[in-house]
């Protein structure tokens, strides 16, 4: 456990730096997109004869949360690549660093990343409804945590299992706006047509946003929460297993 302990804060303590979290600019940047997009977006698609809708600004924010946590696979593997481009993941753990500790440590920063991000989130939503949407902030947060770790262990995955940039950034590229948008975050599913029915029941995003949408009404679904709760235990446990790609150089030719 000591070994686990210092490994983690060793890697958390480095991925704060990398990440810029505690530069003037660092932060702000991360926070900026999510905060123009819930202004924007959200604010004009719950608004209504002049008036924003508050149940509807508190479903479209959760979308945006959950939007905000796919993007998350993109920040994890750019840092996997450079950690393994340039051995630094290979000289971490040959020089004592715990797998595990190493592991969780990667994982831990994009997850700060986004409790922020969903912060900024709610704010905006609870600022354009005059503090009326709906949210339990706390259930939300715990819930944005578990979809967050599915798709941060999810970049562990895939950035172990394509070596190649060129084919990584296009596959991710071409599977980010799907990801998204085929899951019901800005729209109800029930509304859907058939053909984005069929798509949203197969992309994992689908289940997670009825989890945090219940869990931010008050609601705990056991069956969804266990159904989410199984994806993100297997995704963490093959992004565990991916962590033995970074004992070894990545061959990032095209």
């Amino acid at each position: 456990m000591a070994d686990f302990l210092r490994g983690f804060a060793l890697t958390v303590q480095f991925e704060v730096k990398a990440a810029r979290l505690t530069s003037v600019a660092g932060l702000p940047g991360l926070l900026a997109y999510p905060i123009f997009y819930s202004l924007f977006v959200v604010t004009a698609l719950s608004s209504s004869d002049g008036r924003t809708e508050p149940s509807m600004t508190a479903f479209l924010a959760v979308g945006v949360v959950g939007m905000q946590a796919v993007s998350m696979m993109s920040q994890v593997i750019y840092r996997w690549t450079l950690e393994r481009k340039w051995s630094l993941g290979c000289l971490k753990l040959a020089s004592g660093v715990s797998r595990g500790g190493y592991y969780a440590g990667m994982l831990c920063v994009p997850l700060i990343t986004l409790l922020c991000q969903g912060a900024c989130i709610v704010v905006v939503a609870e600022v354009v409804t005059g503090f009326n949407a709906p949210i339990d902030v706390p259930a939300l947060a715990a819930g944005s945590l578990l979809c967050g770790l599915f798709w941060s262990a999810a970049g562990c995955v895939v950035t172990a299992a394509i070596t190649s940039y060129r084919t990584r950034d296009l596959t991710v590229s071409l599977l980010m706006t799907p990801l998204m948008f085929s899951a019901p975050t800005l729209y109800r599913l029930d509304q859907a047509p058939v053909f984005l029915k069929v798509i949203a029941a197969v992309n994992p995003l689908t289940y997670q946003l009825d989890l945090m949408r219940d869990l931010a009404s008050g609601v705990m679904p056991a069956a969804g929460l266990a159904v989410v709760l199984g994806l993100t235990l297997v995704m963490v446990t093959l992004g565990y297993v991916s962590t033995e790609r970074m004992r070894t150089v990545a061959n990032e030719g095209a």
